[in-house]
């Protein structure tokens, strides 16, 4: 088991805190993302907040902890060529049937693909893994990737913040 992977973190299991965990549990999930934040463990790339606000309703934890963890855990950006490589191997990532919205599944991968191609032990937090006939799941583009990707629950596991 590796010592400290870094974590990049899709839309998706920020949105699953709120319907899977209760209120308290809740805290203790975004207390422990925020620590792997904060000791450079735990990336997601702008996009993702740009993807909660859309889902913005009364209560929406996840998207005021994306807001308050955005300048550390955004400070890695892929560039457009990590994007590129990725859909040139992966276009089935995106959503062709979705129009005018961009999406974050292509840079939570270019993340990942950016941080292992520098050496690093990245692995992708999402909790998209079934397969439509529009749209490869981002768990699944990632494993084409050679790229780990696993669920928020079990990432959880991982890093001893709460288990299931």
């Amino acid at each position: 088991m590796a010592a400290s992977p870094i974590w990049c973190l899709d839309t998706s299991s920020l949105i699953v805190i709120r319907s899977q965990f209760s209120r308290d549990a809740q805290k203790l999930v975004l207390d422990g993302l925020g620590a792997l934040v904060d000791a450079g463990r735990l990336r997601f790339p702008r996009e993702v907040v740009t993807e909660l606000e859309r889902y913005e309703g009364v209560d929406n934890p996840a998207l005021r902890w994306a807001k308050s963890h955005h300048g550390a855990a955004t400070q890695l950006r892929p560039s457009l060529e990590d994007v590129a490589a990725v859909l040139a191997e992966v276009p089935e990532v995106l959503d062709a049937d979705k129009e005018g919205v961009e999406e974050a599944d292509s840079y939570v991968l270019a993340l990942a693909y950016r941080l292992v191609t520098d050496g690093e032990d990245a692995r992708v937090v999402t909790e998209e893994f079934k397969t439509t006939v529009a749209k490869m799941p981002l768990g699944s583009a990632a494993g084409y990737l050679r790229i780990p990707s696993v669920s928020l629950r079990t990432m959880l596991k991982f890093e001893s913040i709460l288990e299931f």
